[in-house]
């Protein structure tokens, strides 16, 4: 028998370093000014007869932070593909700053402090133009962590299909 428990262990463990490494990247790439994406991760394990499901969710905003996104002039922001294969942009609706993001999400700097309506606008203004440089603040710890677990759900498993083997061997003996 699989050992469920061991594996939901092991799922559990690498959910919380994803997200601790995360939660580190998310403050040093981007500021963190606000931190409610920083607050906003959480996990969970949902067993099934079948499977076990591992998940892992925050704001919706941490793909754009993650991924970045292009604004509508052309720009020398590299921009990495999503989750569904492709890239990030802002389009230029039929008035001029339709599809901007809103101003109020700019009302802080990088270190909290409360900014003019007019700057809140020029930094939305900006953005929607020029986009956002990608920080990957949350493939990269997942990437690695998926690495390890990999291995570490292999070795739980390795031990139980060599005692399964091992008692074949013997029966057919």
């Amino acid at each position: 028998m699989i050992p469920r428990e061991e594996i939901a262990a092991v799922l559990d463990d690498f959910a919380k370093k994803v997200i601790q490494q995360a939660r580190r990247n998310l403050t040093l790439f981007s500021g963190n000014k606000t931190k409610a994406l920083h607050r906003s991760f959480n996990r969970d394990i949902i067993q099934f007869k079948e499977s076990i499901n591992v998940f892992i969710v925050a704001e919706d905003y941490w793909r754009f932070t993650n991924y970045g996104v292009g604004g509508i002039k052309s720009s020398p922001i590299r921009l990495k593909i999503n989750d569904f294969g492709e890239r990030m942009r802002y389009k230029q609706g039929a008035t001029r700053f339709k599809g901007m993001p809103p101003p109020g999400a700019f009302k802080t700097d990088k270190i909290n402090r409360i900014v003019s309506d007019s700057q809140a606008f020029a930094s939305a203004v900006k953005v929607f133009q020029h986009g956002i440089q990608p920080t990957e603040f949350f493939t990269r710890p997942f990437k690695a962590a998926f690495i390890k677990v990999s291995k570490e759900i292999e070795d739980v498993y390795g031990l139980v299909i060599e005692k399964q083997l091992g008692k074949e061997l013997n029966e057919k003996r």
